[in-house]
């Protein structure tokens, strides 16, 4: 039942005070706020509400709409937090693009004479010529001998006879042989792109390999090369040796392209001997050079390991003939 709000008119027992006379008084000359049927809510006792719940009764009053914050739903409260976490991510993040790493071509040749070992090769060539042309010569063999090849040769000659090689092939091989090209097994390290660089000035073509690394490579391009025509120059005991002793190498390069193997070898009147582990020569101007020439050494197809063992040290003794035990 709702209770109504007395009127002024009404008189007051004789137990009402003061105080009370001056908190009637004080509630009404409050806002009153009347009932509506259509309202499910009534104004409390004496007019007395909440600010909140005027401000809500009132916008219901005027049809307005409330100012009060709806009440949210698991889901969206859920969403709310991740909003404050951070972005919600709506789609995968993109993918990093790949790391592409710069691999070396199949059969490329591995350290590349770079510009500098270029510019020192092209003085090198240019004073081993100056060199070459103050020596003495004597050949024994060589083209033009009886029994010497014509096709395309092996030539195998010991690590330290290198600073001499390039004049062999330009006087006596290029000249006189009718193939007149030359390819040359380089080491693949450091040290071989300097020779490279060198080799290159006389118009050899420089086959990186040995047989540490890039070997059964360096065989099938030295196969290749002999097809064409080329001949091939192999240092047996090369490039670490050790000194004077034949590796399996030139006598399998023999047996799979047919070529025969012509030892090489020459001897120095005035030199100079590094401390290297070849003891590399380096002849002196106006020196005497005794070049020698050995009979082809042919390795059959159907050659056993023994047959090739035998046959490399056949080799090894005609090229330390040539020698003269230096």
């Amino acid at each position: 039942m709702r209770r109504e709000t007395p009127s002024i008119r009404q008189p007051l027992g004789d137990s009402a005070s003061r105080t009370e006379l001056h908190l009637l008084t004080r509630s009404l000359s409050a806002p009153c706020h009347f009932h509506f049927p259509h309202l499910t809510r009534s104004v409390r006792h004496f007019g007395v509400t909440s600010s909140q719940n005027e401000s809500r009764d009132s916008n219901r009053t005027l049809g307005l709409p409330s100012t009060s914050p709806k009440p949210r739903c698991s889901r969206q409260r859920q969403r709310a937090l991740e909003e404050l976490k951070g972005p919600i991510p709506t789609s995968p993040p993109p993918a990093a693009p790949p790391i592409r790493i710069k691999r070396p071509r199949p059969g490329a040749p591995p350290n590349a004479p770079s510009r500098g070992q270029r510019a020192l090769g092209w003085v090198a060539a240019n004073m081993m010529r100056l060199l070459a042309g103050t020596l003495r010569y004597r050949v024994h063999g060589g083209c033009g001998s009886p029994g010497f090849p014509d096709e395309p040769i092996i030539f195998a000659l010991w690590h330290n006879r290198l600073c001499l090689c390039m004049k062999v092939y330009e006087g006596l091989v290029r000249r006189r042989h009718r193939h007149g090209h030359l390819a040359a097994l380089i080491s693949a390290s450091k040290d071989g792109a300097f020779l490279a660089s060198i080799l290159l000035n006389f118009g050899v073509e420089p086959v990186r390999g040995s047989s540490s690394r890039r070997g059964a490579q360096a065989l099938l391009e030295l196969t290749s090369w002999a097809e064409r025509g080329y001949h091939i120059a192999v240092t047996p005991d090369g490039p670490r040796g050790p000194r004077y002793a034949v590796q399996d190498g030139v006598i399998a390069l023999a047996q799979v392209t047919g070529l025969p193997i012509v030892p090489y070898s020459c001897r120095l009147g005035w030199k100079i001997q590094l401390k290297s582990w070849d003891r590399f020569q380096i002849p002196l101007p106006f020196s005497r050079c005794e070049m020698t020439f050995g009979q082809p050494i042919r390795v059959p197809r159907t050659a056993t390991n023994a047959d090739r063992l035998q046959l490399g040290q056949q080799l090894r003794d005609v090229l330390l003939a040539g020698t003269q035990g230096e």
